[in-house]
């Protein structure tokens, strides 16, 4: 009996990226010889299953109905399939046409939850993500904010890793990966956490110095941003040996909440040595601040001599000369 293909020939089937297909090829003779040729042009058969290099593998596998089962679908995988059925009195053919439509985004190392950093290093948050089309990466900051591609303190990278630079004790948090296409979108969370560090001011650890200006009767600020973690105490000692500890609110001196010490309507009297102190369980720091002030510049004036005026009473006579004779007016 003559070789005979049962299915619609020119037929359309769509698989998702990374699935399995099964293109039937139902034979109603007995013992033909079936094989499939794939959109590359490799012929394949139950005693040849391999890929373009020549390597068997199970991608491809025929079952003895001759049905072609296809494995780990992608985009190289798109084309014409095309079955062929043959015995000693003929043989026949089936075309099927796969297309590899829209895949959800897939997001790899989902697991990775939590990343820790020193201060002052840079943070590296993974979000590679699969999908067709290629998905879109967004991140989210621990405020909810959506970060920008390229900014001072951030950088997303092509491959959608989030690079935080300089990290510092705000930027601890969940961050929020989403990759987001045609299909559908994936989301992966991270905490960002800062590892326990001693205290430090304005950047620097241990003892430091500096020195500041003021005008009268203007506000002044000396600057003393302690970072550390655990968060450090903080406080201030003036010439007088006051001691402020933040926050501070009295007079003209307030302490804000970063440690930093505003004097309000600074006067002459407030010049001296001011020290910022930020301490925690693993160490300490210092900032000794010289401040010193100077007095408003007073505007330029004319002084004028004491000069007493008096009324004229008669008639003023002024000389005056005419061709060399002399008059009075």
């Amino acid at each position: 009996m003559e070789t005979k293909l049962i299915g619609a020939a020119g037929r359309i089937q769509t698989a998702l990226e990374g699935s399995k297909v099964r293109l039937e090829c139902s034979v109603i003779t007995s013992n033909p010889e079936v094989f499939w040729s794939l959109p590359d042009g490799t012929l394949i058969n139950n005693g040849l299953q391999s890929d373009d290099s020549g390597i068997r593998n199970r991608r491809y596998i025929i079952f003895g109905n001759g049905t072609l089962l296809l494995q780990q679908m992608g985009k190289k995988d798109e084309g014409d399939y095309t079955c062929y059925a043959k015995n000693k009195l003929g043989k026949d053919e089936r075309k099927v046409s796969v297309k590899v439509g829209p895949n959800a985004p897939k997001i790899k190392l989902k697991s990775q939850f939590l990343m820790r950093v020193k201060f002052g290093e840079s943070a590296t948050l993974s979000c590679q993500a699969t999908g067709e089309p290629i998905p879109r990466i967004t991140w989210i900051s621990p405020r909810s904010d959506v970060i920008p591609m390229s900014s001072e303190r951030f950088q997303i990278m092509d491959d959608g890793t989030l690079v935080v630079k300089k990290v510092r004790l705000a930027d601890e948090g969940k961050y929020t990966c989403v990759a987001r296409n045609s299909a559908g979108d994936d989301v992966k969370n991270m905490k960002l956490e800062v590892e326990p560090e001693e205290p430090f001011i304005n950047g620097m650890k241990g003892k430091s110095t500096g020195k500041v200006w003021g005008v009268s009767y203007q506000a002044v600020l000396l600057d003393c941003r302690a970072e550390g973690k655990p968060e450090p105490r903080v406080w201030w000692v003036t010439p007088y040996g006051h001691s402020l500890s933040a926050p501070y609110l009295g007079g003209r001196f307030q302490v804000h909440q970063n440690g930093s010490l505003e004097i309000r309507g600074v006067r002459k009297t407030d010049e001296g040595r001011y020290v910022c102190l930020a301490k925690n369980h693993l160490g300490e720091a210092s900032l000794l601040v010289q401040l010193d002030v100077a007095s408003l510049a007073e505007k330029p004036s004319f002084a004028f001599p004491n000069i007493e005026i008096l009324a004229i009473k008669k008639k003023l006579k002024v000389p005056y000369e005419i061709n060399g004779v002399l008059s009075v007016l």
